[in-house]
């Protein structure tokens, strides 16, 4: 299944977890993080490392239809 992630590092575990399963990363959608509290560096490498988009706005409809049509089948 091709989906697009959204989250930072407190949810790299599940992110993690898809990948391993089977499924292809061809998103993510993060947040500019402080650095003390909440970090996004794993998430970001993952993505990376997947040769997936990733971005730091607030995703809106506009945003997602490339990925619809790159064959998203979820957002999760």
């Amino acid at each position: 299944m091709k989906f697009v992630f959204f989250g930072y590092d407190f949810s790299a575990n599940v992110l993690q977890r898809l990948i391993a399963d089977g499924h292809e990363l061809i998103g993510l959608f993060s947040f500019e993080c402080d650095g003390i509290f909440n970090f996004n560096d794993d998430v970001l490498s993952i993505a990376k490392k997947a040769g997936a988009n990733h971005s730091f706005v607030k995703p809106e409809e506009g945003h997602l239809q490339p990925f619809y049509q790159m064959g998203c089948e979820a957002l999760v």
